[in-house]
Order: C-alpha cells, then sequence, then structure tokens
C-alpha cells in the first residue's frame, strides 16, 4: 500500500466509466502524469468558483488551466466552464 501523503485523505468514490475513462484520456494526451491529480485540481477550480479559495493558499498546477468564467450571462453554471478551461 502507498503511503498517503500530508494533507491527503484516501477515500473510494464510484464514477462513472465515461467520467474516468475522460481524466485518463486528457492526462494521456497531455503525455502522461495522474489523473487523480487532475481530478482534485478540476475540484479545487469549482470550489474556487464558487467561494473563496481553499485556506491552503495552493492553487492549480499545470500549463494552460485559469479560473473558469463566473459571468450569470454565459448562460451556464461557473462549474461547467471551470472544467471545460481546465481540462481542454
Amino acid at each position: 500500500m502507498v503511503p498517503v501523503a500530508k494533507g491527503k485523505t484516501r477515500i473510494t468514490i464510484r464514477l462513472d466509466d465515461e467520467v474516468l475513462d475522460w481524466f485518463r484520456a486528457r492526462v494521456e494526451a497531455a503525455g502522461g502524469g495522474n489523473y487523480q491529480t487532475l481530478i482534485n485540481d478540476t475540484l479545487r477550480q469549482i470550489i474556487g468558483s464558487v467561494r473563496e479559495p481553499l485556506g491552503d493558499g495552493r492553487t492549480p498546477r499545470g500549463p494552460g488551466r485559469t479560473s473558469p468564467p463566473t459571468d450569470p450571462s454565459e448562460g451556464h453554471p461557473p462549474y461547467v466552464g471551470g472544467i471545460t478551461s481546465i481540462c481542454s
């Protein structure tokens, strides 16, 4: 068993196969990495778009990751734009 890094909690979560496949494909297309990190970073972006950033001061990692749009006139919830901007 791999030890859990400080500040991380091991959990069990059930995701749709197509959701997990999408995250894995994004990581593979980027040349490698960890799909779990991408999921974590995506969740951090969502949290940051609907309230103040997390208290640890960390920001998402990786090239091309920007804050999601929060303008309500764009016609979609901020989290949809966040996932699009993080993973496109």
